[in-house]
């Protein structure tokens, strides 16, 4: 009840929460228990960020589109990760689709909690407030998606569940082309 209560304080006060359910098959028995707490969860969110497989087994949908079909009731903002195929953005004004990159990964443990920290880093660098994520178009989603992507990917080229301290420091210095910002 308290972290419900902290979690409410910050999205009332104008915090940016980001939630991902993060809910696997292994979890499906549990779904008539659970999903009025996720949809709660969502609806106390800027941002739920899932991947198709997440949205697959709490609303049994296949696609972006049919997903914020459901999701939209729920939070202004869905960022939704399909694997190696792309990331998928959707809010009441805004439908975008980004690139992901095509690489081998040594692991894929931590990969979503690190595209989340990634999204969360470029949405703090580029002082976004909850407000404006609504209204935002193409170029500033790309940078919060890419920033993600560039996160996840680092994560993946490695056995470490966390970014590696040489991109962190190119992450902090800006001096890789993913990072840079972009002029709007």
């Amino acid at each position: 009840a308290r972290v419900v209560q902290f979690i409410s304080s910050s999205a009332e006060n104008g915090g940016i929460v980001i939630y991902d359910p993060n809910f696997r098959t292994a979890h499906a028995s549990e779904l008539d228990q659970l999903k009025p707490l996720i949809i709660e969860n969502m609806q106390m969110s800027a941002i739920v960020r899932g991947s198709d497989e997440d949205f697959r087994n709490i609303f049994r949908t296949e696609s972006p589109d049919s997903t914020w079909d459901v999701v939209r009731n729920y939070t202004p903002c869905m960022v939704y990760t399909a694997s190696s195929d792309a990331v998928f953005v959707r809010t009441s004004g805004f439908s975008g689709k980004f690139p992901v990159r095509k690489i081998t990964p040594v692991s894929t443990i931590g990969a979503g909690d690190n595209f989340n920290a990634g999204m969360i880093a470029a949405i703090y660098r580029k002082g976004i407030k909850k407000n404006e994520l609504e209204k935002m178009g193409g170029d500033m989603w790309h940078s919060i998606v890419t920033a993600g992507v560039d996160f996840a990917t680092d994560v993946c080229m490695s056995y470490d569940n966390y970014i590696s301290r040489e991109f962190a420091g190119k992450y902090i210095a800006g001096n890789d082309p993913g990072f840079r910002e972009k002029e709007l």
